[in-house]
Formats: structure tokens, C-alpha cells, sequence
């Protein structure tokens, strides 16, 4: 209930709440100053009333009171929400600027959520001149499905393709990708889509920009294994 209170979606609730209770301070202290310091002589006739000096400066003395007892908690609420806030923006910040990593927990999460689909070919891309200084997302990919019974296989293309990669052991260097792309050929789908939408949603939830891909059975690309290419950071 308290971590809700002070939820970075409710600061505009304490914003206003501070600007209310500012406008009952300043709305006391003209109470207080007519009650107390103006002199009869710069009041209108009606206003220069004992009776009407002392109510006003009973509920003005009650209003300055209260508000000001209220300040001070509304200001620390707003403090901590915003530096809340400020620290969220900050983590944002390092993991768009950082190298795309996965954590410990979610590479063995991932593992534990590909083994029931049973063991899987793939084959894995990487950027010429490999990925970013301090990213190890090719290697935590590579882990985690092997850890889960997939098996990696050559990359190649269809018998009938117009070429084929330079042999290879599944792990090859792929131009002109961008963010992490999963290829699966129409011909697998039905193998291929959801462990593939598995494996989308944990680099997904990583905050890693990633796609699946299903390719046309026109494509010259192997349909028999599931094909990670991960390609520059966005």
C-alpha cells in the first residue's frame, strides 16, 4: 500500500497537494496579517470589525497551522518520489548506453523455459568485428541453448541456393543486421515459431531490441534450423 503512496505515478497527486497546501499557507498569512497588523485606517468600514478581526484570526492561526505541519511530510514524499524516478532514468540511461547483456538468472531462466520443446537445430551471427566492447549476449545465447538440449549445426543455405557461407560450424559473421533477428523458414514453423517466441521475449524482457523473422519458402536460408543473427546495438 505505502510503495503504491509513493509511486512515481502518483507525483502529480502530491504535486498538487503541495501547491494546495502552499496556497493555505499564503492564504493564512493574509488572515493573520489582517487579523493582527493592518491598521483600521487602510480597511473598508466593514472589515474593521474586533468580532470579525478575531474569527478570521482563529481560523487563519487553525489554517497556517495545519499546513504548515503539512508541508513538511508532503515535500519529503515528493523528494523520494522524484529521486525515485531519478534513479529509474539513470538505470534506463546505462542499460541503453551499456553492452546488451543478459544476467545470470535470465540465461537460466531461458534454459529452463526451451527444454521442454526437446532438442532444436540453430546456428548463431555475430557482426563482423564482433559485438559491442563488454557484451557477452552471443555467448550467454549460446549457453543457455545448449544447456537446453539444442543443437548447434552449419549455417548454410538451400541446395538450390545461388551460394553457400564458408564453412563453418554454426557460428558465422553476418552483415547489415541490426538488433538481434531470429530467422525460422515457413516450411518449420510449426517446429520452429514458439520456442523461437521464447527465446524473442527473453531478450525482450532484457530490454534487448530482438525480432522473429519468418522467412517466405522462396529464401534461399536452410528452413531446417532456427538461425540467430545478432547484429549491431540499435
Amino acid at each position: 500500500m505505502f510503495s503504491a503512496v509513493i509511486s512515481p505515478a502518483s507525483l502529480p497527486c502530491w504535486t498538487w497537494a503541495g501547491h494546495i497546501l502552499e496556497g493555505l499557507v499564503a492564504l493564512g498569512v493574509v488572515g493573520e496579517s489582517y487579523s493582527h497588523l493592518i491598521p483600521d485606517a487602510w480597511l473598508p468600514p466593514k472589515f474593521r470589525s474586533e468580532h470579525t478581526r478575531s474569527i478570521v484570526g482563529k481560523w487563519s492561526t487553525v489554517i497556517l497551522a495545519v499546513a504548515i505541519v503539512l508541508v513538511v511530510p508532503v515535500g519529503i514524499v515528493k523528494e523520494i518520489i522524484t529521486d525515485r524516478i531519478a534513479e529509474k532514468a539513470a538505470g534506463e540511461l546505462a542499460r541503453v548506453k551499456g553492452p546488451r547483456n543478459l544476467s545470470d538468472d535470465a540465461v537460466n531462466k531461458l534454459t529452463v523455459d526451451l527444454k521442454p520443446f526437446g532438442s532444436k537445430p540453430f546456428t548463431v551471427g555475430v557482426p563482423i568485428g564482433g559485438l559491442e566492447p563488454e557484451s557477452r549476449l552471443d555467448r550467454q545465447i549460446l549457453s543457455a541453448l545448449l544447456a537446453a538440449g539444442w543443437r548447434l549445426v552449419p549455417a548454410r543455405n538451400k541446395d538450390d541456393a545461388r551460394g553457400q557461407p564458408a564453412p563453418n560450424n554454426g557460428l558465422i559473421t553476418v552483415p547489415g543486421i541490426v538488433g538481434v533477428k531470429v530467422f525460422i523458414g515457413e516450411a518449420r514453423r510449426s517446429d520452429f515459431f514458439e520456442p523461437s517466441s521464447v527465446l524473442i521475449d527473453a531478450l525482450k524482457g532484457a530490454g534487448i531490441a530482438a525480432e522473429l523473422v519468418v522467412l517466405p519458402a522462396s529464401d534461399d536460408i536452410d528452413p531446417n534450423a532456427i538461425h540467430i543473427r545478432i547484429g549491431a546495438k540499435t
